[in-house]
This record gives C-alpha cells, structure tokens and sequence, in this order.
C-alpha cells in the first residue's frame, strides 16, 4: 500500500503505472505530485528528443526515477530543475542568433 511514508526507491513498475494511471485520470480531485513518463518529460521540457533525454538522464543531468527500466520524473521537481538551471525550450533556443 502506498501511503505518505512510502518512498519511491519502495516502489514497483506497477505502483508506478497505477499513479500514473490515477493522476492522468479526470476524476481525481485531489491535488496529486504528477509524475511524468517520458513522453510527458520531453513535452514538459519543450520538445526535447526522446535521445536527448535519455542522454541527460544517462549522466544525472536531470532529475528521474529508473523503476524497472523505465524512467518517470516528479513534474514540480522538473520545474523547480528547469528554474535553477536556465532551462530554455527547445524552439527558443533554436530561434536565438550568435552575435
């Protein structure tokens, strides 16, 4: 059972598809910390390649839970991420000119 106390390293690949499951849905009406699967990351992140993520994650440059070879991410941790490190959209970075 999930409960506050539990920690996330505690939980299995279904643990985290049933809260996925439960913060995608409409008819929770709790306020819930979303937690993202990669197609979420890369969308929440500006459209970043799904390589690109892979590779950050890869070298611990960006913050995710590996659960049974998988990988999710704390949405208000992501933000909280992007804030400390200047994190740009991909299509505004790619629209800015050298000088």
């Amino acid at each position: 059972m999930i409960n506050s106390q539990t920690k996330v390293s505690d939980l299995t690949v279904v643990d985290l598809e049933t809260i996925l499951v439960r913060v995608n849905s409409s008819d929770t009406g709790q306020h819930a910390a979303m937690l993202l699967d990669t197609r979420q990351a890369r969308v929440f992140l500006g459209g970043i390649s799904k390589h690109a993520l892979y590779y950050q994650c890869a070298h611990n440059r960006i913050p995710h839970i590996r659960q049974g070879g998988r990988l999710y991410f704390f949405k208000d941790v992501l933000q909280q991420w992007k804030i400390l490190n200047g994190w740009q959209d991909v299509s505004l970075s790619s629209q800015t000119q050298p000088v």
